[in-house]
This record gives C-alpha cells, structure tokens and sequence, in this order.
C-alpha cells in the first residue's frame, strides 16, 4: 500500500504555500484566498484556513493516483474544523465530469456524506452522522 497524497499544511502563519509529503510528491496550490494559519492548527505549527467561499488547495493532475479498482480498498484520513454547519461544505473532490467524481463532503447539521459516480450507473451515496 502507498500514499497518494499527504498533507500537513505546514508553513508560515499566513503562508500560501504548502508541500505533499507523500511519495508522489505533487504539487499544491491554494487559491482565492486559502493560506496557512496557526490558530487552530492540529498537526504541526499551521493548518489549512479556507474561508468557506470560493478558497481551495489543488494537487496537480495525476489520474493514476486516483484511480480506484474494483475491489480496491482505500483509506481516507482527515481532521476538519468548522466554525459553521449551516450549508454543505465539500472536503475532498475528484471530479473529471458530472458522470465521473467522488467526493467526500460534510452536510448541514454535521452527516458525513460520501458520493460516488461513473459512467453507465447512478451516483450512490451515503451518509453517517
């Protein structure tokens, strides 16, 4: 087993840069605003700070790390803080169309809801909370 991504959104408070620390070694931008804070930080000296806009980090485009096999198995691991549940708030997306994506994401009130969808078959879903 390997990782794809690792991310401990280490730097400067108030940095817009950051490092994957997994073996695939992908590049990281963060957009609109999204910068590295100390405050709530959990892991290290600074986390990610997304303001709930139209903030985000991307990893550069490699495709093979995400593809998923049939029967694969799979682990995703985060810490998340947010100051309001009163919308959907989407963690983690891959998305190529509307017919090809997953996304991990967390909904009003606070269920965890997971979505995934290929060609040829419905999306399915579920929530835990």
């Amino acid at each position: 087993m390997s990782q794809s991504l690792l991310l401990h959104f280490d730097g400067a408070h108030g940095g817009g840069a950051t490092a994957d620390h997994s073996p695939s070694a992908h590049s990281i931008t963060l957009f609109n605003g999204a910068k590295l804070v100390s405050p709530k930080a959990r892991v290290g000296p600074t986390s990610l700070f997304l303001d709930g806009g139209d903030d985000y980090a991307q990893a550069s485009d490699t495709l093979t790390d995400w593809a998923f096999g049939a029967g694969e198995a799979f682990t995703i691991d985060t810490w998340v803080w947010l100051d309001d549940l009163s919308t959907d708030r989407p963690q983690l997306a891959l998305e190529t169309d509307a017919n090809n994506r997953w996304q991990m994401r967390l909904e009003r009130g606070g269920a965890l809801r997971s979505i995934l969808s290929a060609p040829g078959s419905q999306p399915r879903s579920r929530a835990d909370r």
